[in-house]
């Protein structure tokens, strides 16, 4: 029995990878233990993943993995766990930010610099609000924009993006390293997410506020509903 298991390959692992709501596997390659594969979340690609089996993590009543995702502009690393009522996910690395390219072409949009992920740490469980915690740093840089019929262009200053869990809901909070608020991100149950702009993002932007407020004033509020965009290899 103890042969059998270790001879498990890695594709028995694809019923917990099936339970992420998005998330597609497949050239999956190796052992249950220690495997590789290729990733996408929606239709976008994501690269070369690969993980190893931790049994350290069965003391907790947990089935733990190290895991690393290696593309062309990115490259992360970190753990995930599944449990009889949930899962566990945590992801530190960077992140290029024309790995973002593909999400930001739908608005008509350009970004520069990198991105480095801080501390990420999911948790869910069933019939309970999932749990979120992290930072997300962007070094700075150009930002081309379409305004209507107008083309914008601004240079912005390094951002540091707070995520949390706020009235039940995943929230990205962004200011700049100083401290300076600038704008929020939250994900509806629904699947809409809502943004919400202050006047010092807009006047960074190129695009100041006309009205009276003060900077950290929320003075632009939009909705989007959340899609993956398409593949681009």
């Amino acid at each position: 029995m103890v042969l059998l298991l270790y001879l498990w390959p890695a594709r028995a692992l694809l019923p917990l990878a099936e339970r992420v709501d998005g998330l597609t596997v497949w050239n999956v390659r190796g052992r249950w233990w220690r495997g590789e594969a290729r990733v996408a979340a929606g239709e976008q690609a994501l690269g070369q993943l690969a993980w190893q089996w931790v049994p350290a993590g069965l003391a907790a009543g947990e089935l733990r993995f190290d895991w690393q995702l290696a593309g062309p502009d990115h490259a992360l690393g970190g753990t995930v766990g599944g449990m009889l009522d949930g899962w566990a996910l945590t992801a530190a690395g960077r992140v290029a930010a024309t790995t973002v390219k593909p999400a930001l072409a739908a608005y008509d949009t350009r970004l520069g610099g990198d991105f480095a992920v801080e501390g990420l740490a999911l948790w869910t469980a069933a019939g309970k609000p999932p749990l979120v915690t992290g930072a997300l740093h962007w070094s700075g840089g150009d930002v081309g924009y379409s305004l209507g019929d107008r083309r914008l262009a601004a240079t912005l200053p390094a951002m540091v993006g707070r995520l949390a869990v706020v009235d039940g809901e995943p929230t990205l909070a962004v200011a700049t390293v100083p401290g300076e608020r600038l704008f929020e991100v939250r994900l509806a149950a629904d699947g809409w997410v809502h943004f919400a702009l202050t006047k010092r993002l807009l006047d960074l932007a190129g695009n100041p506020w006309p009205g009276h407020a003060a900077d950290d004033a929320v003075v632009v509020e939009f909705a989007e509903r959340l899609a993956f965009p398409s593949a681009v290899n």
